[in-house]
């Protein structure tokens, strides 16, 4: 029998649907096109910051301004100069893929003191770009069916935001808050 902690009243009764993450596996090589690779890093981020965009607005609309301000935060963070500079500097002095620069500048902010705030925003926006950058589809959580109860190890805050909360009654994490 397992345990857990309510976050809220009630119970949710329905078809489990089990979100799995993909795996984010790259080959780690070093690049020999340097200004391709920041180009491809630079068209992952402007298609992470659009579609960040639009789920904030969507957000807006669906639910109220207050819940979308964690998207518009990822927005901002995906803008951070600091941030996409390191990444580039990472390609150009390293001559990493773009892959390893996002995951190796993200993993620093995660375990920087100023970001621990953020590390769960910032490991989203990781996975994220990871999933721009190595072509793999997002989870649709907007499209399951009435009556589910979403099981996950974990939902990040833009999964959340993709919930039609209309056809899910209930949500089980193995971690988060």
């Amino acid at each position: 029998m397992y345990t857990g902690i309510g976050a809220s009243a009630g119970i949710g009764i329905g078809s489990a649907v089990i979100v799995k993450e993909p795996s984010l596996a790259y080959d780690n090589k070093a690049v020999s096109d340097v200004d391709a690779e920041k180009q491809r890093l630079t068209d992952a981020l402007d298609k992470c910051i659009a579609k960040t965009q639009a789920m904030a607005d969507d957000m807006k609309e669906r639910v109220g301004e207050k819940e979308a301000e964690i998207l518009e935060g990822h927005v901002l963070l995906l803008m951070d100069p600091e941030m996409t500079g390191q990444m580039e500097s990472s390609i150009a002095d390293d001559k990493m893929c773009a892959e390893a620069a996002v995951e190796k500048i993200c993993d620093y902010c995660i375990d920087d003191e100023m970001f621990q705030q953020r590390a769960t925003d910032v490991c989203d926006i990781k996975t994220r770009l990871l999933k721009i950058l190595l072509d793999v589809e997002d989870v649709d959580l907007a499209s399951v069916p009435e009556g589910t109860v979403l099981v996950a190890e974990d939902l990040t805050p833009s999964m959340t935001a993709g919930i039609n909360p209309k056809n899910v009654t209930g949500i089980l994490t193995e971690v988060g808050g």
